[in-house]
């Protein structure tokens, strides 16, 4: 790989590292606020949310 593929690779790796750990925050933020359950609908869509940096 060429260098700038690399640098390419980890910045990725990076935002959705980032994306993820924003997305759990809220989701923590909201479960806490409203005492809502895992099954709400919009919580299932937050999890579904996370993207996994390997695909």
């Amino acid at each position: 790989m060429s260098d700038i593929e690399i640098y390419i690779d980890s910045l990725a790796e990076m935002r959705i590292w980032n994306l993820n750990s924003y997305v759990s925050m809220m989701l923590n933020r909201i479960q806490l606020q409203g005492e809502i359950r895992d099954s709400e609908y919009y919580v299932r869509t937050l999890k579904a949310s996370e993207n996994d940096e390997n695909e």
